[in-house]
């Protein structure tokens, strides 16, 4: 499939004027005709900036964002993106030349540029669809540590949303998009932005934040969420209208997924990918119970390397890349997920799997942890994060040496069990619900340490 054919951003500002862009909570709508305007009026405010500049494009709702950005593609600028605001404008502010947002009260390291939807636009002749080869910049979160710089282009981000359409398409009509999701981050951008203006299906006007949101919708929606949001639903609420739940960006559990499916009765799509690669497979699951099994894309193939596996996908510039994860394959397409491979430390002369030292202090003791190599007086040692809101039973205090000696004997190496223990209410997560492992990290700067 060329670029060529799988580009349809030209067609963003065009179909049926009257068809809806964007739903209000009111019933409310803003038409493909308005849209189109707003995005005149944001190429206006980028008017002085020369071609190729970097904008960083700053909206947390899709329907504002999804304006902004076609703006800066339309007037043959570079969009940067950032999951999450504040501290990233800061920290990458030599990304960036300006900044393109709808909110005056803002500021920025870099100049901001004001589209004010009240003004009169610069005529829409003036405005030029991108090229297949537009490049377009993000960053993501930083969650393990440094922000990454990714660059995409129109013509990936089109295939992509292709391969997006032809998986999820069908649950998407007579809906409406309501994100829970960073439309800086790409998961949002996929799903919550390039999906909705590529299919025609308008998205809702604001951010969804509270799950009460989503009761106020006089159509189906489709929701676009994670972990995270669904493991704080209150299943006691009115029962909303949702058509359709894709949910990634976390690990999903067993309590995110029963309290989804007993608030809403609906499946939950899940899609397994990274900034980097994009959308790698998909799965299902059903009637709260989790699927374990992951499908791969058509367009995908995976290949088994000494290194360890290597996807080939038309989302990647470069044709393919060596996944960050280990895989158990029952055939072509299907796999499930053995863990990271970056998450084997050395200690001593014996490679020690983080992964199965969690599996195995779960089983024994009953204690949602997370393991991390940690250094104590020059030595590497494991440290233990327990999670008060998983381990219940825990709360408050950490096994000592003979608990985690009885328990663990026999089942774990003695270099493995955890020596140093930290606890936490909840994992620290980031926008995205993607634990902040350095902030786990810092726990153990600190001189009070309980010793297993």
């Amino acid at each position: 499939m060329s670029e060529a054919e799988c580009s349809p951003v030209a067609g963003w500002l065009e179909g049926r004027p009257e068809a809806p862009a964007a739903v209000h909570a009111d019933g409310a709508v803003t038409t493909r005709a308005e849209l189109a305007r707003r995005v005149s009026v944001a190429a206006a405010a980028l008017a002085d900036m020369p071609a190729g500049s970097r904008i960083a494009v700053d909206a947390d709702a899709a329907h504002n964002f999804a304006v902004l950005l076609s703006a800066v593609l339309w007037r043959d600028c570079v969009p940067v993106l950032f999951a999450g605001r504040g501290a990233m404008h800061e920290t990458l502010a030599d990304e960036y030349d300006a900044v393109l947002t709808t909110e005056s009260h803002r500021s920025f390291p870099k100049p901001a540029l004001v589209a004010d939807f009240a003004e009169n636009p610069c005529p829409a002749s003036e405005l030029r669809a991108p090229e297949a080869e537009r490049p377009l910049v993000l960053f993501t979160s930083g969650s393990s540590g440094t922000p990454k710089r990714i660059e995409k282009t129109v013509g990936l981000m089109s295939r992509e949303a292709v391969i997006t359409q032809r998986l999820f398409g069908r649950h998407l009509e007579g809906a409406v998009i309501a994100a829970t999701v960073d439309p800086r981050h790409l998961y949002g951008l996929t799903f919550a932005v390039w999906m909705a203006m590529t299919t025609g299906t308008p998205v809702a006007d604001a951010r969804t934040v509270y799950q009460e949101q989503l009761l106020e919708f006089d159509r189906p929606v489709a929701l676009v969420t994670t972990p995270t949001f669904m493991r704080m639903l209150d299943t006691a609420l009115e029962r909303p209208r949702i058509a359709f739940c894709l949910t990634a960006a976390g690990v999903l559990d067993d309590e995110a997924l029963s309290r989804m499916h007993a608030w809403t009765g609906v499946a939950v799509h899940e899609i397994y990918g990274s900034t980097e690669t994009g959308v790698v497979a998909s799965r299902r699951h059903d009637a709260g119970r989790m699927n374990p099994a992951w499908t791969l894309i058509d367009e995908g193939g995976l290949e088994e390397t000494e290194q360890g596996w290597r996807l080939a996908s038309p989302l990647l510039p470069q044709g393919s890349i060596l996944l960050d994860d280990r895989l158990e394959m029952s055939s072509d397409k299907v796999f499930r997920l053995l863990g990271r491979r970056d998450r084997i430390v050395k200690i001593g002369e014996i490679r020690l799997s983080l992964i199965e030292i969690e599996r195995v202090v779960k089983e024994a003791l009953g204690l949602e942890i997370r393991a991390l190599s940690v250094k104590q007086a020059g030595r590497t040692v494991i440290g233990a994060v327990v999670c008060e809101r998983t381990s219940p039973g825990w709360r408050g205090r950490c096994p000592n040496r003979i608990e985690t000696t009885a328990a663990l004997a026999g089942r774990l190496d003695p270099l493995a069990r955890p020596r140093l223990w930290r606890h936490v209410a909840d994992w620290p997560t980031d926008a995205q619900g993607k634990v902040v492992v350095p902030m786990l990290a810092e726990l153990f700067e600190h001189k009070e340490t309980t010793h297993g």
